[in-house]
C-alpha cells in the first residue's frame, strides 16, 4: 500500500500535541530557530499524509508553550478528551532544549541525573517565583495515566537533548545548562499530578531508570532525536531552518507505506546521521505505525493482511480483538504487494489461524483440502 492510500484504507484517530519553542523568556537560554518549523511541518503530514482532522491537532509555539499550557494540554487535548477511546493513537511532539539536572535527594535511584524539557518560562518570573523544566519523571507519570485512562497507543517524539552541551561548531544544538537556581529542583515538584494515580506512581518509582529513553516503559513509545549523551542538531533544508531529527524522520514516514513498518524499523531505516543516533525505546516498540498492532500479527477483523518488510506472507485471522504471536509455518519469498482484501463472513470462535503462504498459494491449498474433504465425504455417503 502507498503512503498516498493510508488515509482511504484507514480512519484515522490520532490525536496530537505538538509543542515548539524556539525562543525562551529567559536570556540565558540561547534561542532556537527550527523547532516551530518543525511543528508546522509535522501538522502538514498529519493533515495531507494521514488525514488527522485539524480539531484533533493542538499546537503550542514560544510564548504559547509554558509549563502550565503544556501539562494543561496533555491534561484536556488528550487525558479528558471524551473522544478519544481505546486503541486511538495519541502523539506528544516536542521540539525544543532538553536539558539534565541533579535529581532531589528523596527521588530514587539516589544520587541520579533528572532529564528535562524546557517550556518556554522556564527560569525566575517578575514575580521572583521560579518555573522549572518538566523532568522525564512527570512526563512518565503522565504517559502511565494516560495509557491507564485511554490505552498504550501513544508515541512521545523528543526532538531535543539533555546532554548540556551549548554548541559544536556552526550548528545549534537543542541543548542547554539549567542556571545555578534551577539546578536543584524540589522534591514535591508536580506532586498534584503524582497524587491523581498513586499506582502509576508506584509503577515508575519501581523502575530503576529514572530517563527519557526508558526501554522497559509499557505506557508508549519514543522516538529521541539522538542518545542521552549525544547532541541533537539543527540545520537548514532548502532554506529553511529544521530540527535534523524531524527533517529525516518525517522524510522516512513520507516514504513509506505507514501500515508496513513498526517503530523501531522506521528509526532505523533513517539515514546515518552526523554526531547523533536517533534512538527508539519501549516494549511496543514493534508495533506498527499509528496501530496497536505488533509486527507480524493483526488485531480484530476477519481478512488478509501483509506486513512488508520481514513478514513472510499475510495472515488470515478470524474472531474477536485479540494480540495473537506470529506463527511461522512454510516460507514462501514474499510478495511485493501489500494485501488487505476482506473475508466473507467471520468465524464464531476465537482461535487465530496464521498461513505464511502468499495469496494465490493459500488459495490454491484452501481449494485442494476442501475438494478432498469434500469428495471423502460424497463418498462415505454413498457408500453407506
Amino acid at each position: 500500500m502507498q503512503v498516498n492510500d493510508y488515509r482511504a484504507a484507514h480512519s484515522c484517530r490520532i490525536f496530537v500535541l505538538l509543542v515548539g519553542v524556539d525562543t525562551y523568556s529567559d536570556e540565558d537560554i540561547h534561542d532556537l530557530s527550527g523547532c516551530i518549523n518543525d511543528c508546522k511541518n509535522f501538522e502538514a503530514f498529519l493533515l495531507e499524509n494521514l488525514g488527522v482532522p485539524k480539531r484533533n491537532i493542538r499546537s503550542l509555539h514560544n510564548e504559547a508553550a509554558t509549563r502550565g499550557a503544556i501539562l494543561g494540554a496533555i491534561d484536556d487535548h488528550l487525558f479528558k478528551n471524551e473522544e478519544i477511546v481505546k486503541g486511538d493513537v495519541m502523539i506528544v511532539f516536542f521540539a525544543g532544549h532538553g536539558s539534565q539536572v541533579p535529581a532531589p535527594e528523596c527521588w530514587t535511584p539516589q544520587g541520579s541525573e533528572v532529564e528535562t524539557i524546557r517550556p518556554y518560562d522556564e527560569g525566575m518570573q517578575k514575580d521572583g517565583t521560579l518555573v522549572y523544566g518538566i523532568p522525564d519523571r512527570t512526563i512518565a507519570i503522565l504517559m502511565a495515566q494516560l495509557s491507564r485512562r485511554k490505552g498504550d497507543s501513544i508515541v512521545t517524539i523528543f526532538d531535543c537533548c539533555f546532554s548540556g552541551g551549548l554548541s559544536r561548531g556552526t550548528a545549534t544544538v537543542r541543548s542547554s545548562v539549567a542556571n545555578d537556581e534551577l539546578a536543584s529542583l524540589p522534591a514535591d515538584l508536580d506532586q498534584d499530578i503524582w497524587d491523581r494515580d498513586p499506582d502509576a506512581l508506584h509503577a515508575i518509582l519501581s523502575n530503576s531508570t529514572n530517563s527519557f529513553l526508558n526501554s522497559e516503559v509499557t505506557s508508549h513509545v519514543m522516538l529521541a532525536a539522538c542518545h542521552e549523551t549525544e547532541s541533537a542538531h539543527e540545520t537548514t533544508k532548502e532554506g529553511v531552518r529544521c530540527g535534523l531529527f524531524t527533517h529525516n524522520l518525517l522524510k522516512a514516514l513520507r516514504g513509506h507505506a505507514i501500515g508496513a513498518i513498526t517503530y523501531d524499523q522506521l528509526i532505523q531505516k533513517l539515514p546515518k546521521l552526523r554526531r547523533q543516533s536517533p534512538q527508539c525505546v519501549g516494549v511496543h516498540k514493534h508495533r506498527v505505525l499509528f496501530k496497536a498492532t505488533e509486527r507480524g500479527t493483526i488485531i480484530g477483523g476477519a481478512g488478509l493482511s501483509q506486513l512488508g518488510e520481514g513478514s513472510a506472507g499475510p495472515s488470515v485471522w478470524a474472531g474477536e480483538r485479540k494480540i495473537s504471536p506470529r506463527v511461522s509455518a512454510v516460507a514462501f519469498p514474499p510478495s511485493p504487494v501489500h494485501y488487505q482484501p476482506a473475508v466473507a463472513g467471520a468465524f464464531s470462535n476465537d482461535a487465530v489461524f496464521f498461513s505464511t503462504l502468499p495469496p494465490h498459494r493459500f488459495l490454491c491449498v484452501f481449494h485442494l483440502v476442501f475438494c478432498i474433504l469434500w469428495y471423502a465425504a460424497l463418498y462415505l455417503l454413498l457408500a453407506s
